[in-house]
């Protein structure tokens, strides 16, 4: 098979599974980019383990497979519980049109890339779930406020170790996190607390994590700190809404 026929039979295979065909062919256009991340590399591997174990001795794959979606589908039974509210977290590459202009399409996508597997990463590090790529960033979900935030300085963490050797075509970012009731719909989230943690994001400092005050009170006892950024009038809210910029230690 070429790699288009390859793309679609992955897709047509996770669609199999219960995914929507717009999240299995993203998946499956982006394969690649998830091979490089552990989580995803291990169900890859599961897959590929009950494919030859179903080839060689008619054995059941879909009793193969069932201990991976089990570790996928409850990554860290020893996590925490949640704090009741979704997290919803957004990322967004800052600059990324004056990029491409600046460094061409190559430098850019690689940069694309790079930002993809910090990102990935720290949601596998926090227990978070990628919900989808936005072009510029990744939106996320969290069952806890407090390993969204972590998540969030982690990114910004890996960044800066990332730009420190590659200077040429630095990485920035900024990331927001909004905390409550959202709808879940074809593999996407709506809603407010969805809108809300997207303009968070755009509100965020250059290498910045933003987070609502709801986010705040949430991680209270946590070791985590705030600085106010003051009031801003954010679409879909009634009143002035305090925001916060996540403290980052080296």
């Amino acid at each position: 098979m070429n790699h288009d026929q390859f793309v679609e039979f992955l897709a047509n295979s996770i669609g199999v599974l219960g995914s929507s065909a717009s999240v299995a062919h993203k998946f499956g256009e982006k394969y690649e980019e998830y091979l490089l991340e552990p989580r995803y590399a291990e169900m890859f591997k599961a897959g590929g383990n009950a494919m030859e174990s179903h080839m060689a001795d008619g054995g059941d794959g879909a009793e193969a497979l069932s201990g991976a979606f089990e570790v996928w589908n409850n990554p860290d039974k020893a996590s925490d519980e949640g704090d009741g509210l979704m997290a919803v977290l957004f990322t967004d590459i800052v600059g990324s049109t004056k990029m491409n202009q600046k460094h061409g399409d190559t430098a850019a996508q690689r940069v694309v890339h790079d930002h993809n597997s910090i990102v990935r990463a720290a949601l596998q590090n926090n227990k978070g779930i990628e919900v989808k790529h936005t072009g510029d960033g990744i939106m996320a979900s969290f069952a806890s406020s407090a390993n969204a935030v972590e998540a969030g300085i982690e990114m910004i963490k890996s960044i800066k170790f990332r730009n420190s050797n590659n200077p040429e075509v630095p990485l920035h970012l900024r990331v927001g996190v909004n905390a409550g009731q959202s709808i879940a719909e074809g593999g996407d989230l709506f809603g407010t607390t969805v809108q809300v943690a997207a303009q968070l994001c755009d509100e965020a400092k250059t290498d910045g994590v933003c987070v609502s005050q709801v986010v705040r009170e949430l991680c209270a006892g946590k070791d985590l700190s705030f600085d106010s950024m003051g009031e801003v009038t954010l679409k879909g809210v009634s009143e002035p809404a305090a925001l916060f910029n996540v403290k980052i230690l080296n």
